[in-house]
């Protein structure tokens, strides 16, 4: 398609923003072998230079759940004011981010625009799918590298396997709000190898499925919050509420924010035991907020409802603001997004065990940095992911995550960014002065390698997982 630039006039966006459609292609033998990915970008002069798309280097922006690239409107025009293009997608089968459809009998195309359902195949959903998803856009931007790759929420794990899978394309890595603790090997969760280390801290995925038995069997039985999001009926649940879906998303946005006064986080002790039994396990993520450690038989909404009582007007997402997920996530639905936590908590595709072996042994090898809220609990809800993500990023001074790259903002919570962006930004900001990440000709041939390479250009399709 040609590519048209609009201002989408969205409220609290900055009028230089642009928004645009970029079609991606895959080699893939698949029936959804293309991808076309709705983008916010911005540029230090407002304008975007057809004749010289990359004449400042890229920052990208991924956003989490259940959220858009729009959860970066605050952010997008003030980093691209400091020199660079910054790019903020909506993430696969999120916003108006689509999947084309080629027929291989007729080799029509056509657009999947109804609602992802729970029956569709979790293959395209695959973290690596979606690492390809992201090098794919920076090639079609025209860019041969990536100066720095921000993630925040389930955007942060999506933008750590960016960096492990393709370290020759990103030059560095923020994550933001969900400490990044390295990639699961093949057989995570309750499929976790033997061979797995037991000093190290457990993944999300193997978390959740060694301890929900446990969970059930509390004197309020309980259920982590990633097990309902992978249930048949999450999606009907939030879709169900209909002309009520406003007021779940803000209540949703609220009790994870440091508005809401029950926010008061603190590192679980067994965050300093690797070795503790899961029932001690157990006990700490007891002590977890409901919307991450749920009733047992409570929805998401029945959460929110109880927690956030009556929710006041919130000065960092206006109604207007509000109004933009609500029409979009009542046009899409959140099945999408879901998926993203149904493929972590489920065994990989064959075909993708060996890499996946080898990034669970990689590190973080470039300039990176960690920013949370204060008050947001996704900091430590997995007990130890703090202490993990600063021993994988190994290129400080001592072989670890500096201290001062590790970032908690006051009067924050997990939506750090729209919270207070004015001081997400000066962070941001101090951390690309000090990284001084000057363009090189050598780093510059190394990424256009990248993309010459054939074997690696096969990387760029969809899983054949079914």
């Amino acid at each position: 398609m040609q590519t048209i630039h609009e201002r989408p006039g969205l409220p609290g966006l900055h009028p230089q923003v642009r928004s645009r459609l970029v079609d991606l292609r895959f080699d893939s033998p698949e029936p959804t072998d293309r991808l076309r990915v709705h983008i916010l970008e911005a540029f230090p002069d407002g304008t975007p230079s057809s004749e010289y798309p990359t004449r400042y280097p890229l920052i990208l922006l991924l956003h989490g759940f259940p959220e858009l690239a729009y959860s970066w409107r605050k952010v997008l025009q003030p980093l691209a004011n400091e020199g660079y293009h910054v790019v903020a997608p909506d993430q696969r089968f999120y916003g108006k981010s689509v999947s084309e459809m080629t027929d291989k009998v007729t080799g029509q195309v056509t657009l999947k625009t109804d609602r992802i359902s729970y029956q569709d195949s979790l293959r395209p959903f695959h973290i690596l799918n979606m690492v390809d998803d992201v090098t794919a856009l920076v090639k079609k931007l025209g860019h041969s590298s990536v100066h720095t790759v921000v993630g925040h929420d389930f955007g942060s794990m999506l933008a750590g396997y960016c960096v492990l899978a393709k370290p020759s394309l990103f030059r560095s890595v923020i994550f933001v709000s969900m400490p990044f603790m390295g990639a699961n090997p093949p057989g995570g969760g309750s499929h976790q190898r033997a061979t797995a280390d037991p000093t190290q801290p457990r993944s999300l995925a193997s978390v959740t499925q060694s301890i929900q038995p446990l969970l059930a069997r509390l004197p309020e039985p309980r259920t982590h919050y990633s097990a309902y999001f992978s249930t048949p009926t999450a999606n009907h649940d939030l879709l169900a509420l209909g002309p009520r879906l406003p007021e779940f998303l803000k209540g949703y946005y609220y009790i994870k924010s440091a508005s809401w006064p029950m926010n008061k986080p603190y590192r679980l002790a067994c965050a300093d035991h690797p070795h503790a039994s899961t029932q001690a396990l157990v006990d700490d993520l007891a002590k977890l907020p409901h919307y991450y450690v749920m009733p047992v038989h409570a929805t998401m909404p029945d959460v929110v409802r109880q927690s956030a009582g009556v929710v006041p007007d919130l000065r960092w997402l206006t109604a207007e603001e509000l109004a933009v997920y609500a029409c979009e996530f009542e046009r899409t639905g959140f099945q999408g997004g879901l998926n993203g936590y149904r493929s972590a908590l489920c065994p990989p595709p064959f075909e993708l065990e060996s890499r996946l072996q080898a990034y669970a042994k990689g590190s973080i090898e470039m300039p990176a940095a960690f920013i949370g809220g204060a008050k947001d609990w996704g900091v430590f809800q997995t007990p130890g992911a703090d202490s993990r993500s600063k021993e994988l990023c190994t290129y400080g001074p001592d072989g670890r995550l500096p201290e001062e790259n590790f970032v908690l903002i006051e009067g924050a919570g997990h939506w750090v960014q729209q919270e207070q962006p004015e001081d997400f930004v000066s962070t941001v900001k101090r951390f690309l002065q000090g990284w001084n990440l000057v363009s090189s000709p050598s780093h510059a041939l190394k990424t256009n390698n990248f993309f010459m390479s054939n074997a690696l250009c096969s990387n760029l399709r969809p899983t054949t997982w079914t």
